[in-house]
C-alpha cells in the first residue's frame, strides 16, 4: 500500500503543512532502488522487483499523480545501487554492483528503453570500487560526479564524469576519473544529500560503537576533500539509533532544504528543517503519517514538493 503526501509551507513560521493525496495500491509491491527523474516535461518513477524488471511510473502534480506506464528499461539484471544523472543534456541511469565493483552507465533513450552500458570499475587503490554501501550522483559547477562509501573499510571516494569523444558499440561515451581517496570511521549510514546556495551538503548517521549525527560539506578539491559542518547532533535527533529509522532529504518552494525522519512501525514521522548555516534542524512538524512504509521517495514537480511512503 503506498501513500502520497504533498508538503508545503505552513503559514506558522518554520513549520510545513503535509497533506495525504491517496493511499493505494498504485505501485506494485516488491520494488526496491527506486529513483525518480525528469521525464517528457514530467518526471518519471521507477523500481526494480526482484528480478531486476524495471517497473515505470509516470508522475504528475494533480490527480492521477501516478500512472503505471510501459517501458524496456534492461539494466541486465539486479544492483544493489541505482541512481539518475545528466550530463550533455542526456537523461542518463548508473546502476551499481557491490560484489564485483562495476558501475554501469545507460543512457535513457526516448522510446524508453536503456542503451548498452558503458563499464567502470577499478579493484585496486586510490578509487577502489567494490563493497560500496552508499553511491549518490552530483552536480557542481555544471559538472557531474558521484561520491561513495563502504561502511566496513570506512572509505570514501569522489569520481567526475566526463563525456569522451567517442563511445564504443553504442555504449554512452563517458569516462570517470577518481578526484580523491579518503578515509572516514566505519558505520556511517542514512545518507541524505541536498543542497544549500549550490553547494552540495549531506546528513549521515554512525551506528557504530561511538554513536554520532552530522551533517557534511562536500568538497571537490581534492586537497579539501569533504569536512563536518556540524556534529555530534545526536540531542536533535533522538531516535537517531532505532535500526528500522528511514531519512530523506527533501526541498521545498523556497529552496530551503528537509530531512524527513520515519519509524515504521507506528509511522510516526517528523520533518525537520536544516538551518541555513547547516548548524543543525528545527522541527517543521511531526505526525503520524502511514505505518509499516519500506522506503520513502522525495521529488519536485510544478513548483510543488511530494514524499511518497511506500
Amino acid at each position: 500500500m503506498s501513500t502520497l503526501f504533498e508538503i508545503a509551507p505552513s503559514q506558522a513560521a518554520g513549520a510545513v503543512g503535509v497533506n495525504k493525496f491517496w493511499s493505494g495500491g498504485a505501485i506494485v509491491s516488491g520494488l526496491k532502488n527506486f529513483i525518480q527523474f525528469p521525464w517528457n516535461g514530467g518526471a518519471l518513477l521507477i523500481g526494480q522487483d526482484e528480478s531486476g524488471k524495471v517497473m515505470s511510473y509516470k508522475l504528475s502534480a494533480s490527480a492521477p499523480y501516478m500512472t503505471a506506464v510501459a517501458s524496456n528499461f534492461d539494466l541486465g539484471g539486479p544492483c544493489d545501487i541505482l541512481k539518475p544523472l545528466v550530463i550533455g543534456g542526456v537523461q542518463h541511469l548508473v546502476a551499481y554492483r557491490a560484489k564485483s565493483g562495476k558501475l554501469s552507465f545507460h543512457r535513457v533513450n526516448a522510446d524508453m528503453t536503456l542503451s548498452k552500458p558503458s563499464v567502470y570499475y577499478r579493484l585496486r587503490s586510490p578509487g577502489y570500487t567494490a563493497n560500496w554501501t552508499m553511491m549518490e550522483t552530483v552536480t557542481y559547477l555544471n559538472m557531474v560526479y558521484y561520491v561513495s562509501y563502504d561502511a566496513k573499510s570506512g572509505a570514501v571516494e569522489m569520481f567526475n564524469v566526463n563525456v569522451t569523444a567517442t563511445g564504443d558499440g553504442g555504449t554512452p561515451p563517458l569516462q570517470s576519473l577518481n578526484v580523491w581517496s579518503w578515509q572516514w570511521a566505519h558505520d556511517w549510514t542514512h545518507f541524505a544529500f541536498f543542497q544549500l546556495g549550490g553547494e552540495n551538503f549531506f546528513f549521515k548517521i554512525n551506528i557504530g560503537p561511538s554513536p554520532n549525527v552530522n551533517i557534511d560539506h562536500l568538497c571537490l578539491d581534492p586537497n579539501q576533500r569533504s569536512n563536518e559542518v556540524c556534529t555530534l547532533m545526536n540531542k536533535a535527533m533522538p531516535n537517531n539509533q532505532d535500526p528500522s529509522l528511514i531519512v530523506r532529504a527533501l526541498i521545498l518552494d523556497d529552496g530551503a532544504p528537509y530531512l524527513v525522519n520515519y519509524l515504521p512501525a507506528a509511522g510516526d514521522t517528523i520533518f525537520y528543517r536544516v538551518h541555513p548555516d547547516c548548524q543543525g534542524w528545527s522541527n517543521a512538524a511531526s505526525l503520524t503519517t502511514v505505518a509499516g512504509a519500506s522506503d520513502i521517495v522525495t521529488w519536485r514537480l510544478a513548483g510543488k514538493s511530494f514524499a511518497l511512503f511506500y
